[in-house]
């Protein structure tokens, strides 16, 4: 998985990448600026004007003024302005500065003056003014400068971070003075506040490139976030034979209590086969009860009454309660009879389950370790408090995590999977058709099928998630995402798992 680094932990890690893999400052520079300029021209090739680079003293400046040099060479025409106040350039800026004069690269400083250019909608500005390690609001010249950029009907693209935008903690930010990128390009690591929905009007589209820093030099850095990649979901997999392990087959037991919910049970079932479970109980309502052991021959459906199973519960290696098992005070007393009785065995938690946690906070307790809460913006702040923001949100979803020694899932602008130890897993996958109908059954499936499988609940929650927004992206890459429902992401789920194979 990839590191998220601070800002503040930039340095150290740049550092050990000159100690210990023979990175030079130069070198990391070289490299940056080259692997910018090959994703400015994939979006910004034709009818570009003029490319205004503004750039800063510090290390991200120095970004801009290589960027700037290559852009040149590849025949944009480019405008550079170098804003500094006091005299005062970081030493990486410094080396640059004569080189770009000698090969003919032209910049203007600016000191403390405002210059203002006439920028058109056919210009692209590359804001590298200030990096990650910003950690108080904007003013005086910068401030009107990040106004008057905004502004312009120029299009806008930020290195590393936009500037005025704080890495991670933004709650006393003033975000009016934050430069608006269309699209950001950060280096070697995705910055906190990437992943907050708050913050995309300033990041836009955003890519993170990794400059060849060994995992070597990242060792000894502890972090709290990470994120997941393929290759990581790729190694979750082999962990597991695939013929299970263990004196306990993987059986999963699913109560549905309330009529009406075939559709949802289908997409649920039909999923948890999909994950690899070979074994998965449906209690549902007797009328419903013939017309799915028809639509699924593979499981086992019975309509027995919910008191009759409690005498298997620990036979079942994981159940979930998820919707179609009732909001009632009779469901609650139900839900405690489960959480207690199997209180061995982990749970996937979602949907009704949260509106009986809500209304009754005395059964939080109750939740064996080890067990998978999901829930939405709006379903967690029912559970919790109402939040202004995803940062706000993401913290108390970290605190609650580590309280109750479950795994939550808390989905968003990006899916965070919080982890009991305070560890928080992003995933990035996806895209805006999985908030339709369904969808969050398919998501369910696959985990109660992981989590019986592995065992593991962080295990389970990163390759679930990651499947389930890999099939989405499949489906749209050769369909029109408009046209993607529930069942569409169901067949998707083998080409995931083959990918993640190769």
């Amino acid at each position: 998985m990839q590191k998220i680094f601070t800002g503040k932990q930039l340095p150290l890690l740049y550092q050990r990448a000159l100690e210990l893999d023979g990175l030079t400052s130069r070198d990391h520079i070289d490299r940056a600026a080259s692997a910018f300029v090959q994703e400015f021209v994939r979006h910004y090739q034709r009818g570009v004007r003029i490319v205004y680079v503004w750039a800063g003293a510090g290390r991200c400046g120095a970004y801009a003024l290589r960027a700037a040099r290559l852009l040149f060479d590849r025949g944009y025409r480019v405008s550079v302005y170098l804003i500094y106040s006091a005299g005062k350039i970081s030493p990486e800026v410094e080396e640059l500065l004569p080189l770009m004069e000698a090969e003919g690269l032209l910049f203007t400083p600016i000191y403390e003056s405002l210059l203002k250019v006439n920028l058109s909608s056919e210009d692209v500005v590359i804001d590298g003014i200030f990096g990650a390690e910003l950690s108080t609001p904007l003013s005086g010249g910068y401030q009107q400068l990040i106004q008057y950029l905004n502004a312009s009907k120029a299009r806008r693209v930020s290195i590393e971070i936009p500037s005025g935008l704080f890495a991670e903690e933004n709650s006393g930010n003033q975000h009016r003075e934050i430069f608006r990128a269309e699209r950001t390009i950060a280096f070697d690591s995705p910055k906190l506040a990437f992943f907050f929905k708050e913050h995309k009007p300033y990041v836009g589209e955003w890519r993170h490139i990794p400059l060849g820093i060994s995992a070597a030099a990242e060792e000894g850095i502890p972090v709290q976030y990470h994120l997941i990649e393929d290759s990581s979901v790729t190694t979750e997999l082999q962990s597991r034979p695939l013929e299970g392990y263990g004196t306990l087959p993987p059986r999963v037991f699913v109560p549905i209590l309330q009529p009406g919910y075939a559709g949802s049970v289908l997409l649920l079932a039909r999923a948890a086969q999909r994950s690899g479970l070979a074994s998965l109980e449906l209690s549902i309502p007797k009328e419903e009860a013939l017309q799915l052991q028809l639509m699924l021959p593979e499981l086992r459906i019975t309509s027995g009454s919910f008191e009759s199973y409690q005498q298997y519960l620990s036979s079942y290696t994981a159940i979930a309660v998820t919707s179609g098992f009732g909001t009632s005070e009779q469901a609650a007393g139900r839900l405690q009879s489960l959480l207690t009785l199997a209180a061995t065995r982990p749970f996937l938690l979602a949907e009704d389950a949260l509106r009986l946690f809500t209304k009754h906070r005395e059964l939080l307790p109750l939740i064996p370790p080890s067990s998978i809460l999901v829930a939405d913006e709006l379903s967690f702040d029912q559970l919790t408090t109402r939040h202004s923001s995803d940062a706000e949100r993401l913290r108390e979803a970290k605190e609650l995590a580590a309280q109750l020694d479950v795994c939550l899932i808390l989905r968003g602008e990006s899916t965070a999977i919080c982890l009991p130890s305070g560890s928080v897993l992003f995933d990035v996958t996806g895209n805006s058709a999985l908030s339709r109908p369904g969808c969050q059954q398919v998501l369910y499936g696959l985990i109660i099928g992981l989590l019986a499988q592995y065992r593991s609940s962080m295990t389970a929650a990163m390759i679930g998630v990651h499947l389930h927004g890999l099939a989405a992206e499949l489906y749209s890459g050769k369909q029109s995402q408009r046209s993607l429902v529930a069942g569409d992401l169901l067949p998707q789920i083998s080409r995931a798992y083959h990918q993640l194979d190769l």
